[in-house]
């Protein structure tokens, strides 16, 4: 990286800071005020306290940033100086106003607030409403690149977390001192560079025992591969996914699950939109009503609704109930960032599909029928690091391969897997998500009788369920069957596919969700064709350059993109 960019970047961060600083102090004015003003102020405060963190820590490490990394942070700095100026100059005239009326003596403050400055109360209330949802999605598009800087290595960022932990600890008590985005960010390059062979004590904090679980109270949600789980005497939900141990597996499942494990136990679901990890649990009494094998065991979010199970996006495509658009695009919005956070955790999904979408009902769901709740991504069944080597051996199942890239159909795979796969497949669900019609149709599937099934896959009710068959949304130029995938490591077999979605996408979805979000779901499809150098290079095998390239650039384009679409 160029000694200017670095310096540029050091620049723009501490023009950041002094600016957001002086808003902080110009806000300090609307404590005098109505109490909304007040509120809003406080968790003004709250947003900047964490951000100023990562700035700080961003600043520090300026000389090791790649010149993508940098380049990127700079473009998103330069976008959150403009904000916070255009915030000080609305809230400074509103401010002055307030302070020149509490200066006049107790006793007029609230004549002066009811009758000469209403309009100032309007201007500060509107410019506050304008700050915090600009900060926030800011964040929401700061928070996947900043936690892209892991990929630069330990070696780097270690030492850097370790003395900035160390001074905020000093500067507040333990007992005081919130968990941060550094906390956050240590705990995951721990995991990462963990070796399960290192320390045997690691390993059995997150193996738990499996007594003192019911197995027999336990729920499976439909259309997955997951159950929801109470333990005796505990008011608390779990959700628990078997870590597949097929046969055609070439890596060490005990040990990936681990990995794995170690990794989601230092998430932020609601930053991620991962479900953390409680612990691994080695299912090995064969009672006849739970899959035997390790399963990991989830928490539910703080905010679901513990009366009420969750459900996956596969479900609510069946159903066909009614949702308001807003929903729909805060789904897409929070499947996108899970996807762009598996990749910093530097893993693979391998199984990005609608069935693996889960979504939990909040205690105000019944106020708000047409809102779908919090959206998780779940299925790790497949999952492996980035850097490992790949499982070449497929399957021929068409709902299955609908959701792969052509080069990853089929029974045999010639290539390996990449983080464009993953945004590939989630190209599919986006577009799924737009039609709000389920690609994958069940006969005799309904809102009545959706809960009785169950996922192809699930050890325990396979049999309950009907062979899937194409839905009427998916119109390809024939009807999809597994007899199309029998050959299809062969060249241009099934890339018809893809180009049928694409298509699909450009003819079905602007009118439905508009230009952008249409724009966005063709990226994707088209990541990995000939020619298409925005994801960057498909050899993204051991080389954090290039992985560093591809998360970028799916910020950028991707998740940049979505970000900005607003109601």
């Amino acid at each position: 990286m160029s000694a200017e960019l670095a310096l540029a970047v050091v620049s723009v961060v501490d023009i950041c800071i002094k600016l957001a600083n002086k808003t902080l102090r110009i806000c300090q004015a609307f404590r005098t005020a109505k109490k909304d003003l007040c509120d809003k102020v406080l968790l003004l405060e709250t947003i900047w306290t964490k951000l100023e963190i990562q700035l700080v820590f961003l600043r520090g490490i300026k000389d090791h940033l790649t010149e993508e990394l940098a380049q990127c942070h700079f473009d998103l700095l330069q976008r959150l100086r403009g904000t916070l100026l255009q915030a000080v100059s609305q809230l400074e005239a509103a401010a002055s106003s307030i302070v020149a009326s509490t200066s006049t003596g107790q006793g007029h403050v609230l004549t002066r607030m009811l009758q000469l400055d209403r309009w100032r109360y309007a201007v500060a209330k509107k410019g506050l409403d304008a700050l915090m949802t600009e900060l926030q999605c800011w964040q929401s598009l700061f928070d996947p690149s900043w936690y892209t800087i892991m990929l630069i290595g330990g070696k780097v960022l270690d030492p850097a977390l370790q003395q900035l932990g160390q001074d905020r600890s000093r500067q507040l008590p333990h007992n005081q001192s919130p968990a941060s985005p550094l906390d956050h960010m240590f705990a995951l390059r721990k995991a990462i560079d963990y070796t399960i062979n290192t320390d045997i004590r690691s390993a059995n904090s997150i193996v738990m025992d499996e007594t003192g679980w019911d197995f027999t109270t336990a729920t499976s949600v439909p259309f997955s591969s997951v159950n929801v789980v109470a333990r005796p005497k505990s008011q608390s939900l779990y959700v628990m996914e078997g870590i597949g141990t097929a046969p055609n597996t070439n890596t060490n499942t005990t040990s990936d699950a681990y990995q794995l494990c170690r990794r989601l136990q230092s998430v932020d679901p609601s930053i991620f939109g991962l479900l953390r990890c409680k612990g691994l649990l080695e299912i090995i009494d064969d009672n006849k009503t739970f899959p035997l094998g390790p399963q990991i065991v989830y928490h539910t979010p703080a905010q679901a609704d513990p009366l009420k199970p969750p459900t996956t996006l596969r479900s609510l495509l069946l159903e066909q109930r009614p949702v308001c658009l807003s929903s729909v695009i805060a789904l897409a919005k929070q499947l996108v960032r899970s996807v762009s956070f598996v990749h910093t955790c530097d893993l693979v999904h391998k199984n990005i599909r609608p069935d693996n979408i889960l979504l939990f009902p909040t205690a105000l769901a019944a106020l708000r029928p047409l809102e779908l709740g919090q959206a998780f991504l779940v299925g790790f069944s497949q999952f492996r690091s980035i850097n490992m080597e790949t499982n070449r051996l497929g399957d021929t199942a068409w709902y299955r391969n609908l959701y792969r890239h052509p080069a990853r159909q089929g029974l045999c795979i010639l290539e390996r897997y990449v983080m464009q796969h993953d945004i590939y497949s989630l190209g599919v669900c986006l577009l799924e998500i737009g039609l709000w019609r389920s690609l994958v149709w069940y006969p005799s599937t309904s809102s009545s009788t959706s809960s009785t099934y169950h996922h192809p896959n699930h050890t325990n009710s396979s049999s309950s369920i009907p062979t899937p068959v194409p839905g009427y949304s998916l119109q390809l130029r024939k009807h999809l069957s597994d007899r199309d995938f029998e050959h299809a490591h062969l060249p241009g077999s099934t890339s018809w596919i893809k180009e049928d979605l694409v298509l699909l996408t450009k003819q079905t979805l602007p009118q439905r969700m508009g230009r952008l979000y249409t724009e966005i779901v063709v990226d994707c499809l088209t990541c990995l064709d000939d020619g298409n150098n925005e994801f960057g290079s498909s050899d993204v095998t051991h080389n954090k350059q290039d992985l560093i390239v591809v998360g970028i650039k799916f910020v950028e384009r991707i998740l940049g993109k979505i970000e900005g679409i607003t109601l």
